[in-house]
């Protein structure tokens, strides 16, 4: 457990060091991310995870589903996640975060 727990914290200083040097990202990009970790780390799971979009517009303060899937976009676009949406209303979307190393090359945990 402590093992998942130091790759999950090392995983979020990637993300943050990243986070500094990206201008295209903005306040509610974050805060997406933000409610990503949070919700990936409740499960110490470095693989797929999965949330729910009012789970994560609440915790990130988004009030637009349009908002939402715009910065959603962006950040699988931006190579930040992997998405899959879940089309059922009542099963969550799966998620996985993207770890990108200095050669280019993806690295995904």
């Amino acid at each position: 457990m402590a093992n998942k727990k130091e790759l999950s914290k090392n995983l979020f200083e990637h993300f943050s060091k990243r986070l500094l040097e990206d201008k295209r990202l903005l306040q509610s990009h974050i805060a997406l991310l933000s409610a990503l970790f949070y919700y990936q780390d409740k499960k110490h799971s470095l693989g797929f995870f999965q949330g729910s979009r009012s789970k994560l517009m609440r915790h990130s303060h988004i009030r637009s589903t349009a908002t939402y899937h715009k910065r959603l976009s962006d950040l699988v676009r931006y190579g930040y996640l992997e998405y899959t949406p879940s089309w059922h209303p009542t099963k969550a979307s799966t998620f996985r975060f993207v770890i990108i190393d200095k050669t280019d090359t993806d690295v995904k945990d």
